[in-house]
């Protein structure tokens, strides 16, 4: 997925957990901000080592479900320090997680419609890598790939109408969100 679809799932979920906690809209710079950093690093951190040719796949250890389940006992260890630090890293790792999964439904759409595997091995790394699949690079396949850049495009509009009806709440409601 591109960054747009990687921001729009991760405003799209943080907006979602405010609702579920009965609150919205989502705090800006406590909640919003760590989840659309969190959305970004798995691809900060893999594409610049493959930029700085130090890996050969742009999906390694930034991607990797055991580096997330080490960040996140990282953040239980924090928020028993310090509990804002700890909900902003939590929220953080929420990002991160929301990417994971958009670029496994993205890898799965893929599968289906050209006939590749519907679990991506980078998801496993150091175990398993890119390179232990047979893939078509990401650009050979995403021009025939219709049905993933319409799931895409839904789901920027869906952050889009999202992000309209919380700013509509706060002008109807002198700033108060609703409540």
């Amino acid at each position: 997925m591109y960054i747009p679809g990687h921001l729009s799932a991760g405003y799209l979920l943080v907006s979602a957990t405010a609702r579920w906690g009965g609150r919205r809209p989502p705090l800006l710079f406590a909640e919003v901000l760590p989840v659309l950093v969190g959305t970004l690093t798995p691809d900060i951190i893999d594409k610049g080592l493959l930029y700085l040719e130090i890996t050969d796949h742009g999906r390694t250890i930034g991607h990797s479900v055991f580096t997330l389940m080490a960040l996140s006992a990282a953040a239980a260890v924090l928020f028993l320090v310090h509990r804002g630090a700890g909900k902003v890293m939590g929220f953080w790792l929420l990002g991160i997680g929301a990417h994971m999964a958009t670029d496994l439904v993205d890898d799965a759409v893929r599968g289906v419609l050209h006939g590749r595997q519907l679990l991506s091995s980078w998801f496993l790394w150091p175990f398993l890598d890119a390179s232990a699949w047979n893939l078509e690079s990401a650009w050979e396949v995403f021009p025939g790939s219709r049905l993933y850049m319409a799931l895409e495009v839904a789901v920027v509009i869906g952050a889009v109408v999202v992000a309209g009806f919380h700013v509509w709440g706060k002008l109807g409601t002198g700033g108060e969100g609703g409540k």
